[in-house]
């Protein structure tokens, strides 16, 4: 029973990460019976209060909510050879289990520019931090009337923060 969750009812954890096709087919049918298909990204290394808030207000916003993740050689290529924290299977394991997640895929690229082109979503949402000029997907999502919506503050979580404080803590502690 691996990858199946049941408290009160089961989730099969891996019917939510998906491949391209599949991704492509969900939208497809979300865009021909009018609903709204949300689409967000990001690294969710090392999950954080700031994270749930993104999927939970993401979620919120349509009927699907679709969650790019970077990959693990995606994320060694931004933010450096000992990133990610947290491996792309132990990220997608996380975010499975969240209900407000309808599906997840996974991206190689630097940035989802690819995926928001073939998937178009209603609306796309993007954390904390970012300025439309700093996201390309932005200019994408907007290019075919798409809403792009960046959600301001989600409290002062910071992955990288995280990983700082955690390295400034004396020896013995581990």
């Amino acid at each position: 029973m691996s990858g199946v969750i049941c408290l009160g009812r089961c989730i099969d954890l891996k019917s939510k990460i998906l491949r391209l096709e599949k991704a492509v087919d969900i939208r497809r049918r979300f865009a021909e019976d009018g609903g709204c298909f949300v689409f967000t990204n990001g690294c969710f290394d090392l999950l954080h209060p700031g994270h749930i808030k993104l999927l939970k207000l993401a979620a919120e916003l349509g009927d699907y909510l679709m969650v790019a993740v970077n990959s693990d050689a995606s994320i060694r290529r931004l933010k450096g050879d000992t990133r990610p924290i947290l491996s792309q299977d132990a990220r997608l394991a996380l975010l499975s289990g969240f209900q407000m997640v309808d599906g997840i895929i996974v991206f190689d690229d630097d940035t989802p520019v690819h995926l928001v082109k073939v998937m178009k979503p209603d609306i796309y949402v993007k954390g904390r931090g970012y300025r439309r000029e700093e996201v390309p997907e932005a200019d994408v999502v907007l290019s075919y009337g798409g809403r792009v919506v960046f959600p301001g503050s989600l409290d002062d979580y910071s992955t990288s923060d995280i990983i700082k404080k955690i390295r400034s803590l004396p020896a013995e502690l581990f």
